[in-house]
Order: structure tokens, then C-alpha cells, then sequence
């Protein structure tokens, strides 16, 4: 009993030392299995790329506003309507604008009439007209003469008084006056005693006689009297009305004939250049007329949409308020701001792929059109403006979708690359190691690299094509730690 007891326990023993070594052994092979990925170094394309973010925008989009304020008449379009470059999109009043342009444009043509008409010189008939103009002057000025001369002779008959002979006549009158008077008083003294002496002949024949003979002695008073003051103001003032309508009619002769000389000699420089100077400024005139009415007028500067439309009929329009908006549709870019870390791989002319957010699967390729030569500084960060344009695409776009610009700023072909995830860097040296594969071990090689990319990396020394690196090896350290502790 004692025997078979000590043989059971040694087959126990011998059994747990079996489970034991199987157990561990089984951990071993477990240990050893790889816990990390494998990449092969291949040669391939390593594109290096600058990202950036921003917002979608049109090339173009035109704010309208009137130049001129005034009460809008029509709009013809809506917003979302496409309009072509020069389309009409809206017009104020112009009723006064209209008759301004009317009267430039006759205010024009009697400039230019008047200028044809210089230039033409004078016709007979114009040269007839002006012959008799100053034949005419000259008659009046004969006449004005004479009137002043007979004016004159007045005055000075008048300060001198009659003459003897003109004395003996007048004193003649009243004397024949008296005689005609005394032979009807002897007359009429004759039926004086007549009861109706009244009605007789003789009676009106001595009144007749009486007034004559009164006359004739008023007129010689009057006739031998000297010249009163008054008599001879109105003899200086017939002198001075001569004269002044004498020179006036000198005046008038002169004027027509430097008119009969300038037709005959025809246009001067002079002339013709007031001349022209006035067609020039009636066509100013005519041209800001016709601009006053064209600025009443809103027309489309470029073909696109209508994006925003802020005016009716009837209301008032004025520069302060923008009336609408055109958005070409057509082209689109992107603007960016550049790291100044990574400005320097940045070139105009550069290809750039453009993702979406909106859309991360259309492709969308552009190109670097600008790079701001001086840098801006939001928050103190140091960055550079980058125009990216947009090429045509099948995908439509909006304005201001997000998106990102990834310039593409190198692109090298048939070179070696890794994973960047198999690469260590010694913080230390700086050195770069990989982990290569030798006999399915894990061996650490140090390796130069080049260019790389978020993924991958150029290697230009310390591996060949086909090579196997280690990915996420977990190291000799994991390997011990599995070992005495397990999985």
C-alpha cells in the first residue's frame, strides 16, 4: 500500500511537472510570437504638403450702388436671377434728365451752326445788308449834323435878338393894325347912335380891328423883348439833344462799318477759336447730360447671379445704401494663412488640392495665385496671406464653404519611403533609427532621411528596396515583461 501510494505520488509530481513545463513553454512561443506590424520599403511617389484652412469665395462680386440719388422707377430682375455683363438691373426717374440732354443737345447744335456759319464766311446778301447799314449811318449822321447846326443858329439868333429890318416889321404890323382899328372906329361912330348898332357890320368890323391891332402890338413886344432864361435853357438843351443824337449816329456809322470791314475781311483766329471753344463747351455740356442720365440707369458690370437685391419701385435710392449685389459664379479661390515655418516651401504657380468640408470626397484642385510679400500677426503668430485659385470642377461650390488647401510643395518619384511610424528619433543625438527585420529579429539601424509627408518619410541611406522595418514593436523589454507576467 505504502508502494503504490509513493508510485501515485510520483506520477502526481511527474504530471505537474509535466502541466508545469507545458505551461511554461507555452507562454515562451507566445512570448516570442510578434506583437508588432511589418512595412517593406518600397519605392514610390513622397508628396510634401503645406495645409492650410479657409473659406470659398468668388473671384468676383460687385457691390451696386447709384451714383446719383433719386426715386427708383423700375427693377428688372430678382434675387438668384443670372445677368449678363451690361444687363439692366434697375433705374431711377429721369424726367428732368431727359430734358436736360434735349437742351444740350440744341445748345450743341446752334454752337456748331453759328461755327459752320463763321467758317463759311458772309454770303451778297449778308455784304448788301452791311453796305446799306452804313450808308444809312452816314445819312443819319449828315441829318444829326444839320440838326445841331440849326440848333446852334437858334441860340444864337436868340442871345442876339432881331435885327433892324426885323425891328422896322414888327413895328409896321401894329402901325397898320392902328390905322385898320382908327378907320373902323370912324365907322362905326357913324351909326353909333343906331338902336341895334350891335348887329351892324361896322360894330364887328371895329372889334376885329381892335383885337388885330392888340395882337400886333403883343407881337412886337414880344419880338424887340430880350430873351428870357427860360427861352434860353430850352435853346441849350435843343443843342445838347443835337448833339448827343449826333454822336450817337457817329457810333452807329462806326459800328457798321467795322461790321462791313469784318465781313469783308472774313473770320479772325480769334473768332474761330471762340467759336470752337464754344461747340467744345456745348459738347461737355451735352456729354455730362448724357452721364446724368446714364447714372440713373443700373446695369450689371459683370455676368453672375443676383445675390442681394435691397431696393422696390418708388422708393429712394441714395450712395449710402447699396442697391444690389453680382456674384460670379464662375471662378472661385481660396485665401489662407501660411505658417511663416512653412512659407518658404510655398511657390506661386504650385498645385493645390482642396478638400471640402462639406464634400470630403469631390475633388477640387487649384493653384497658388499670390503670396502676400508681408506677413500678418493675429495673435502674435507670424503668418503670410496665400491666394489659392481655384480650377474649374464638376462639384459646384458656394461662397464661404470651409475647406482645406493642401499645397502640394514637392513631389518626388521613384525614391525609397517609409512609414513615419516605423522611424525613431534619439532625442539625445537627433539620430534616426528604424527597426529592420534580420532572420524575422527585430535589428536597430540608423538611417538618413529626407523629404517626408504626414505618412511617409524618404530614406536616402541605411535601407534598401525590399527591406522589412519594424511597426510598433513593443521591444526586448515588453518581450521579458510577457514572458514573467503573461499576456
Amino acid at each position: 500500500m505504502k508502494k503504490v501510494l509513493t508510485v501515485l505520488l510520483a506520477i502526481a509530481l511527474l504530471a505537474a511537472g509535466g502541466f508545469g513545463a507545458y505551461r511554461f513553454w507555452t507562454h515562451q512561443r507566445a512570448a516570442a510570437a510578434p506583437s508588432y506590424e511589418v512595412a517593406e520599403v518600397v519605392r514610390g511617389t513622397l508628396v510634401s504638403t503645406v495645409n492650410a484652412t479657409g473659406t470659398v469665395a468668388p473671384d468676383q462680386e460687385v457691390v451696386l450702388v447709384f451714383k446719383t440719388p433719386g426715386r427708383v422707377a423700375e427693377v428688372f430682375v430678382s434675387e438668384g436671377q443670372t445677368v449678363e455683363a451690361g444687363d439692366l438691373i434697375a433705374t431711377l426717374s429721369s424726367d428732368d434728365l431727359q430734358l436736360a440732354l434735349a437742351q444740350a443737345e440744341t445748345t450743341l447744335a446752334i454752337a456748331q451752326a453759328q461755327r459752320a456759319k463763321l467758317l463759311a464766311g458772309p454770303s451778297a446778301e449778308d455784304l448788301a445788308v452791311a453796305q446799306a447799314n452804313v450808308e444809312s449811318a452816314q445819312a443819319n449822321v449828315e441829318s444829326a449834323k444839320a440838326a445841331l447846326e440849326s440848333a446852334q443858329r437858334a441860340y444864337e439868333n436868340l442871345v442876339r435878338g432881331p435885327s433892324e429890318d426885323q425891328k422896322k416889321v414888327a413895328a409896321a404890323n401894329p402901325e397898320r393894325a392902328r390905322i385898320l382899328r382908327d378907320q373902323a372906329q370912324a365907322a362905326y361912330d357913324q351909326v353909333a347912335g343906331a338902336p341895334n348898332v350891335g348887329m351892324l357890320p361896322q360894330s364887328l368890323q371895329l372889334q376885329q380891328a381892335t383885337i388885330d391891332y392888340e395882337a400886333a402890338l403883343a407881337n412886337y413886344r414880344q419880338v424887340t423883348a430880350p430873351p428870357t432864361q427860360a427861352q434860353l435853357a430850352a435853346a441849350q438843351a435843343q443843342i445838347a439833344q443835337a448833339k448827343a443824337a449826333l454822336a450817337q449816329a457817329q457810333a452807329a456809322l462806326v459800328a457798321a462799318q467795322a461790321n462791313l470791314e469784318r465781313l469783308q475781311r472774313g473770320p479772325s483766329a480769334e473768332d474761330l477759336a471762340i467759336a470752337e471753344a464754344q461747340v467744345l463747351q456745348a459738347e461737355l455740356g451735352l456729354q455730362q447730360a448724357r452721364l446724368a442720365l446714364q447714372n440713373s440707369e443700373l446695369r450689371a458690370p459683370i455676368a453672375g447671379v443676383v445675390s442681394q437685391l435691397s431696393i422696390k419701385p418708388g422708393e429712394l435710392a441714395t450712395q449710402a445704401t447699396p442697391a444690389a449685389v453680382i456674384t460670379a459664379v464662375d471662378r472661385f479661390h481660396m485665401t489662407v494663412q501660411v505658417d511663416e515655418i512653412d512659407i518658404g516651401k510655398v511657390r506661386e504657380g504650385q498645385e493645390v488640392r482642396i478638400t471640402l468640408d462639406s464634400a470630403p470626397q469631390a475633388e477640387i484642385v487649384g493653384h497658388v495665385d499670390f503670396i502676400a510679400p508681408t506677413p500678418t500677426r493675429p495673435s502674435n503668430v507670424v503668418s503670410y496671406k496665400v491666394v489659392v485659385a481655384i480650377d474649374r470642377s464638376d462639384h459646384p461650390l458656394r461662397s464661404g464653404l470651409s475647406a482645406t488647401a493642401n499645397i502640394i510643395t514637392e513631389e518626388l518619384r521613384d525614391v525609397l519611403v517609409i512609414p513615419n511610424r516605423s522611424i525613431q528619433v534619439d532625442r539625445t543625438s537627433g539620430r534616426t533609427f528604424v527597426e529592420r527585420l534580420v532572420n524575422g529579429q527585430p535589428e536597430r539601424v540608423e538611417v538618413q532621411l529626407g523629404a517626408r509627408n504626414e505618412l511617409q518619410s524618404q530614406v536616402i541611406s541605411g535601407l534598401q528596396q525590399g527591406d522589412q522595418v519594424v511597426i510598433g514593436s513593443s521591444g526586448a523589454f515588453d518581450r521579458v515583461r510577457q514572458s514573467f507576467f503573461g499576456g
